[in-house]
């Protein structure tokens, strides 16, 4: 009679076929090296910061989403791509629930400055009601990593790395 597998089993094997994904993207050339994770501290700090000012955006934005029955592509402005930016640096961070709230708030705004034919306006509008409506993020355990305390010196540097690193990634998406 077979026994199920330990946990250390499954750990083992899943470390073991990582491994071997790994080997074989690298023999297809698909080598990518993954962003550096930030410090949650400053993410959490990024997103506080911002949230208020982002909020209050995308309430407008889906009711102009409604009103207008279309995905509507806005003027790209100083501080819609400030916030973008901000945003997609902070999703970089280790904490999974603020990286995905940070990455969800970045598509949001990457959306309403680029526009996006694929989206369905009202799918959109709805997504960022849910959004909007939710509970404020509450996070435990930041992790500090690299993170000095000085907010816009370690942002300017972080998001200098993470644009050469989209830079450098783009280069090796040649499939």
């Amino acid at each position: 009679m077979n026994s199920s597998p330990t946990i250390e089993e499954l750990k083992a094997d899943i470390e073991r076929l990582n491994k071997e994904i790994e080997q074989a993207d690298i023999e297809r050339g698909y080598c990518v090296i993954p962003f550096e994770p930030l410090s949650d501290v400053w993410a959490y700090e990024a997103y506080k910061k911002h949230w208020p000012e982002i909020k209050a955006f995308l309430t407008e934005y889906g009711r102009l989403l409604i009103q207008a029955k279309t995905i509507v592509k806005l003027d790209d402005s100083e501080k819609l791509r400030e916030w973008s930016e901000t945003m997609t640096v902070a999703s970089e961070c280790c904490d999974t629930v603020l990286s995905s709230q940070c990455h969800v708030l970045a598509i949001f705004l990457t959306t309403a400055i680029k526009g996006d034919p694929t989206l369905k306006y009202d799918k959109l509008a709805e997504m960022i009601a849910k959004e909007v409506s939710n509970y404020p993020l509450s996070v435990y355990d930041l992790k500090q990593r690299d993170y000095d305390g000085n907010y816009d010196d370690y942002y300017k540097t972080k998001l200098e790395a993470y644009k050469q690193w989209r830079k450098h990634f783009k280069q090796l998406r040649t499939y």
